[in-house]
């Protein structure tokens, strides 16, 4: 792929492992501040509310300022956020460094995927692609994983996770600075908000990618922050290395299970997804209720591998439905899509307090089991089943 490539995805390795170090420290901020389940899961969950306008409003600079201009800030950003969160002392602190990583994230996540792919020769751009949006979710899985493992084993569990992160992230920054810039005529031209859908596709898109995307990160955020507080909580099981793990398998599975679904066709890995993802949701309630962790660390990797594979199918569709030119865009609008889907965790937190934990993980199951069948079962016709069904759809809206 290139050694500049490879310097590229090791900044995108070290960057997305810091976003996720609070998923397993959730069950100590939870004794410590005295918080509600509901305000628990917002420390998970509020970064999204800067993520996503970030990703819309600053993603798009790195096409007009250069790559590092954007990557450099986003960096210092999610350092800062670490410092934060990491000599945190109360839950406002929390709160705040979780919305500058979300800051960060938004304004780094699109600019770093394409410095890695600039960077790699032409025979090995489709690789740099496919390791990149990999990397995103074994990033995302590796953070909690190592966080969990030294918070229970070494000193320190608030602090050292994050002084580790600081660590890296100042080693990515010298590697940085010694990759080149890829953006030859660099000029600002303005900020604007547009998601850029033709009137052909918005059908599809509003129907079922959309709505694909905006499940699979329910999913996922449903086991990294409601996790936490069924294994300490109902299960009494205070090994937060345990809990880290099962963050690492709900992300980590859904980027490796998209390596052996590459051949997949696009709809029906969506679909696959949904049905697969909402049964092993299921699996994870029933395994609460059984009291029994490994069943619970079973479903998260079942759960993560079908967002890999609803995320594949949903980054393919963008890729195929739209001209090149606007392909950024749309892309841009899918990722929107499964961040919001981070926020019905948060009223299911709230709603535990209310009703109960197990209840309230009930009828997020039914409802997102209803949601998946009327996907796979009806909107999905929207979408053409093979590729080259989908190539020939798009020929016929270019002029």
């Amino acid at each position: 792929m290139g050694l500049q490539a490879w310097k590229a995805w090791l900044i995108l390795m070290i960057f997305t492992l810091g976003t996720s170090i609070v998923s397993p420290l959730l069950p100590i901020y939870q004794h410590i501040f005295h918080l509600s389940k509901g305000s628990t899961v917002l420390i998970f969950a509020i970064y999204t509310l800067a993520v996503i306008p970030s990703m819309l409003l600053l993603g798009q600079l790195s096409d007009q300022l250069g790559r590092k201009r954007v990557i450099w800030p986003a960096m210092a950003a999610l350092t800062t956020a670490s410092i934060l969160l990491g000599s945190a002392i109360s839950p406002v602190t929390l709160y705040l460094g979780r919305l500058i990583q979300g800051l960060a994230l938004g304004a780094f996540l699109g600019t770093c995927t394409a410095y890695v792919v600039d960077l790699a020769p032409p025979q090995a751009k489709a690789l740099a692609a496919m390791l990149a949006a990999v990397s995103f979710r074994l990033g995302f899985g590796l953070g909690p994983g190592l966080a969990g493992a030294m918070a229970q084993y070494l000193p320190h569990p608030l602090s050292l996770p994050f002084l580790f992160h600081i660590f890296l992230m100042a080693l990515g920054m010298i590697i940085l600075h010694r990759t080149p810039e890829t953006i030859a005529n660099r000029q600002f031209r303005g900020i604007s908000v547009s998601i850029g859908i033709p009137a052909s596709q918005k059908a599809p898109f509003f129907l079922f990618i959309a709505p694909s995307a905006f499940i699979l990160t329910v999913l996922d955020s449903t086991v990294l922050s409601l996790a936490p507080l069924f294994i300490v909580e109902i299960l009494g099981y205070r090994n937060l290395a345990v809990i880290g793990l099962v963050s690492f398998l709900v992300l980590g599975a859904g980027g490796l299970s998209q390596i052996p679904a590459a051949s997949v066709p696009p709809k029906k890995s969506i679909v696959l997804g949904l049905l697969w993802g909402t049964t092993s949701l299921y699996l994870f309630f029933l395994a609460a209720r059984l009291q029994n962790v490994a069943f619970i660390v079973i479903a998260s990797a079942l759960i993560g591998a079908a967002a890999g594979l609803i995320v594949k199918g949903g980054v393919t569709l963008c890729s195929l439905i739209v001209p090149i030119q606007e392909r950024g865009r749309l892309l841009s609008s899918f990722y929107t899509a499964c961040y919001l889907g981070m926020l019905v965790p948060l009223g299911t937190g709230y709603l535990a307090d209310r009703i109960g934990l197990f209840k309230a993980m009930l009828a997020l199951c039914l409802t997102l089991t209803a949601i998946a069948l009327i996907l796979s079962l009806g909107t999905s016709r929207l979408v053409p089943c093979s590729l080259p069904e989908i190539k020939d759809s798009l020929k016929t809206q270019q002029p």
